[in-house]
């Protein structure tokens, strides 16, 4: 490849210099005639020429830069509930799989929590569609105030949320949902429209979280008990 060189005020540009200067030795029978001409010979960049590559580059690595950047956000946000900001079921289900490699290689124990808002329904009904969206919000807020770092937390769907609490049995599991259930009962939210109260709670089911088993098989365990709480919850709070 030939590169072409940026004229210098007050002197050739470095080809006519080279072709000049291959002329006059052609001549003089210094230079072989079968020597090719100097347009097909490569000259060395002038050093304007290797300022302005150097700028390219650097440009080029910027905007490489830029497009990981954007990727990877593109990626964490589609990982997300668009409403709550935390994972959506897909990205539940896939870090329930890398918790199942971790327990099974560590050999820790780990449990996995389903559970949902009470209710949400009766509460769209009653005071709209906002003040639901505020109670999951609520829930969500008190979840994520109450568990480690290590720990899973995501939206299912709806009202349904999954929680994996990571070197945790079932019991401590049902413990730690029991508490958060009675830190939820304690603070209920209020309709910004008419200032009433609303109650909030869960119901929730816990399973162990099974290294060898599909995450949609212990999911759908952990419902089975949950659906189980659910119709006592019904019996107890809904004659």
């Amino acid at each position: 490849m030939v590169l072409k060189s940026l004229p210098v005020a007050g002197r050739k540009p470095a080809r006519a210099r080279l072709h000049n200067l291959f002329s006059r030795q052609r001549r003089k029978g210094d230079i072989p005639s079968d020597l090719p001409e100097t347009e097909d010979v490569a000259c060395p960049p002038e050093p304007r020429d290797q300022e302005a590559l150097e700028r390219e580059n650097a440009e080029l690595r910027a905007e490489n830069r830029e497009l990981r950047e954007a990727v990877a956000e593109l990626q964490r946000l589609s990982d997300l509930d668009p409403l709550l900001l935390i994972l959506n079921r897909r990205a539940f289900l896939r870090e329930c799989q890398r918790a199942q490699q971790y327990t099974k290689r560590h050999g820790i124990k780990a449990a996995f929590c389903y559970f949902d808002l009470d209710g949400l329904s009766a509460i769209n009904n009653t005071y709209g569609h906002p003040v639901g969206d505020l109670a999951l919000k609520t829930i969500v807020d008190s979840v994520l105030a109450e568990i480690r770092g290590s720990d899973v937390f995501g939206r299912l769907g709806g009202d349904e949320f999954g929680l994996l609490l990571v070197e945790a049995d079932v019991m401590a599991a049902d413990r730690k949902m029991s508490e958060l259930k009675q830190l939820i009962q304690s603070n209920p939210i209020t309709d910004p429209d008419s200032g009433a109260k609303v109650p909030l709670s869960i119901t929730f089911g816990v399973e162990w979280l099974d290294p060898t088993a599909m995450p949609e098989s212990i999911l759908a365990r952990a419902d089975a008990t949950f659906y189980r709480n659910k119709k006592l919850y019904n019996r107890l709070f809904r004659r």
